[in-house]
């Protein structure tokens, strides 16, 4: 008998040592649970961060395509190369984005209601919110 209970509580010691091991581990994964989270919860912030500067970005460069299209079309110019194809997805080699193609004026030459030198850029904001211009004639 006296065998028997020593194998028991031999047992318990066992089984009580067993349950500290798995307490450990469950608290460990527990804790790796919580840095994961943490980790998804920040990435999840920089994400949206980024989006919004992505849609800002967008907006922007819409607003700069409106008033380039406004422009060519007060001109008479052609329309930039942009707006006839999609924007590459592959960077271009350099010497082919320092190159810019030349538009020709639309109509009759010499008709165009531009006056070289009567607008000028008086201010830019330096981050990129607005650009001041300047007319430096009567009209």
């Amino acid at each position: 008998k006296m065998l028997l209970e020593g194998s028991f509580h031999d047992l318990e010691r066992t089984l009580d040592k067993e349950r500290e091991v798995w307490q450990q581990r469950l608290g460990q994964k527990e804790q790796e649970l919580l840095n994961i989270r943490s980790q998804m919860f920040t990435q999840l912030v920089d994400y949206e961060n980024l989006l919004d500067v992505k849609l800002a970005l967008d907006m922007e460069i819409n607003a700069y395509r409106k008033m380039l299209e406004a422009e060519e079309q007060r001109l008479q110019l052609t329309p930039s190369p942009s707006q006839h194809s999609a924007i590459p997805r592959t960077p271009l080699p350099l010497s082919r984005q320092l190159r810019g193609k030349k538009r020709k004026h639309e109509g009759a030459s010499g008709s165009h209601a531009t006056q070289h030198g009567s607008v000028s850029v008086a201010g830019v904001d330096m981050d990129g919110k607005y650009i001041r211009l300047k007319n430096n004639s009567e009209t």
